[in-house]
Formats: C-alpha cells, structure tokens, sequence
C-alpha cells in the first residue's frame, strides 16, 4: 500500500486563464478564479492510501468506477462504490482520507468551485440538501453527502471524459458542463418555489422511480403506472421527480430511450430494432424524435459521427 500525506494550497484566485496540470492517470485544470476540475482514470495495482488537509471548497464528485473509503477527520468512513456521488462542502481547512482500494479501476470526475464563488449565491450550508442524499457523513460545519449517480451526472462526466476540444472552447465548456452539474445538485435551493415537504421514504420512492426508467425505459411508463408501481402519489411524484432530476418524468423518460438509441446505433443495431428496444412503438415516430433532439435521422446517425 502507497500512503501520501499532503496539503493542497488554495487556488489562486488571482489567476484569470485555464491552466492543466497532467500526471498519471490525472488531469487537472484550474479555470478562472473559481473552478477546478480534474479527471482521474487510474488502475491501481496497489491500494493508495491518501491523507491531505485542503482549503474551504466546495466539491462534487462523481465516481463512474471504482472502490476505496472517504472521511473526515474522526468521521465515519464513507465506501466508495460505482456510480456513486459525493458532495462535500467546507468553509474551513480541513483534514481527510482518501483510500483507493487495490487491483480498482477508478474512474471519476472531480469538480471543485472555491467558497467565494457558490458564497455568493447566498450559500452558507448544505442542511437543505441532506433529505435528497441517501448518505450523511457530515462533521461539524463540514459536510458530506453521498448517493447514487444520477443519469444527468453520468451524461456531463461522460461529455468532460471524452471531450477533445483545446483552447478557449475548451475552457469555456468546461465551465458549462460544470455549472450544469452544480445546477442540478443544487435544485433544492430555488426559492421560487413552495418548498417540498417529502419524507426520507418518499424520496427513496422517487428515486426508486427515477431507476425503474433508467433500466426499464422500453416500458410505457406513465405518471399513474410509475407511481403506482413504487407506492407513491401522483402529485408527490412529479414534483419530487422534478426536485431530483430537474425533468419532468415523460421528458427524461424521452431522454433515457434517445440516449440509449443512440448508444445501441453506434453498436451496429438496426433502427427498427433500436426504436422498439428502446420503447418506441412506431419507427416514424422514433425518427422524428431522435432528429429533433440530434438534428439527424436515425439512420443517418453513425455517418454524422464520421464527419
């Protein structure tokens, strides 16, 4: 086993242009005066044992791969898992542990935006976030939450993953990507609307919802058979659905089945084949869908990619 003790200094908020810093495995950029993000892609042929103390932040990480432990000074130990978020948000140093378990793939976003930044949002703690996280490992004024990816997340640290672009478009999409993430974590903080009153059991109801979509999306699913199906009610359904998704429920079931189309055409699949696995009774139907949301027939799909 590789143990490290380390101490992160703060960013310098005094810089204005991106700079990437790459070692094995890791990429890191810092953007702007309030943005870090870093991607890890690592094969561990030894566990690497990490204790570091870090300066306020605030950070969302998500982990696409990969096994090891999270905490926070004498805290208890969050087990890393795949697809498997975690937000964590200080406004002091703080001291922790990070463990990557032997012979693990891991393969995770980080995204880090300094205390000033999301401060002036009016952010003081993350209190209003914790009945949205199936896992609270909070310390004092120090907190961390985890749950299970959300399909929205997964989308954003695929897109940083695999984005080839240099520069300024570079910068500039990854600020976007970055900010869509924080937005979708932080839906809960709208003031506009009348704040939810669901308990621990509804919330695991939606999310229960929210997954039955994800693996079942050849279903038709309604509101009424989704709801009945986990043992919620309707209205309690789609304004918590909404909370944890930033989606409607037949918006981001339309979302599942045209990612999916997609991912199945570039495998060689047929498109007849594809809009009925996909849940799509009619192929015209699922044509004119697929090209409104990627600008090109089914079809046409793997070509467009060529180009």
């Amino acid at each position: 086993m590789e143990t490290i003790y380390t101490t992160n200094s703060p960013p310098d908020l005094h810089k204005s242009i991106a700079t990437k810093i790459t070692s094995a495995g890791i990429i890191t950029e810092q953007i702007g005066n309030y943005l870090q993000i870093s991607t890890l892609d690592l094969h561990l042929e030894s566990s690497k044992d990490i204790h570091a103390e870090g300066p306020p932040t605030f950070c969302i990480a998500i982990f696409l791969d990969g096994k090891g432990e999270l905490s926070i000074d004498t805290g208890e130990v969050l087990t890393i898992k795949p697809e498997m978020t975690v937000v964590f948000h200080s406004a002091a140093p703080v001291v922790g542990r990070t463990l990557f378990k032997k012979d693990s793939h891991i393969h995770c976003l980080d995204i880090r935006f300094s205390l000033e930044y999301i401060s002036s949002f009016g952010i003081a703690n993350l209190d209003r976030l914790i009945p949205m996280f199936e896992q609270n490992h909070s310390v004092a004024k120090v907190t961390m939450l985890a749950k299970k990816t959300s399909f929205k997340l997964k989308e954003i640290s695929q897109q940083i993953f695999y984005c080839e672009l240099e520069g300024i478009p570079r910068s500039l999409f990854l600020q976007s990507k970055a900010l869509e993430a924080l937005s979708h974590v932080l839906t809960t903080f709208d003031d506009t609307k009348t704040p939810l009153q669901l308990s621990k059991s509804d919330h695991t109801k939606i999310q229960s919802a929210i997954s039955l979509i994800e693996h079942q999306f050849d279903q038709p699913w309604t509101i009424a058979s989704l709801a009945s199906t986990v043992g919620i009610n309707q209205s309690k359904l789609k304004q918590g659905f909404h909370l944890a998704v930033q989606s409607t429920v037949h918006r981001y079931l339309e979302e599942i089945r045209l990612t999916n189309a997609k991912h199945l055409l570039e495998q060689g699949h047929k498109v007849l084949d594809v809009c009925l696995a996909t849940g799509y009774s009619h192929p015209s139907h699922f044509s004119k869908r697929f090209k409104q949301r990627y600008l090109v027939l089914p079809s046409k799909w793997n070509q467009s990619k060529s180009i």
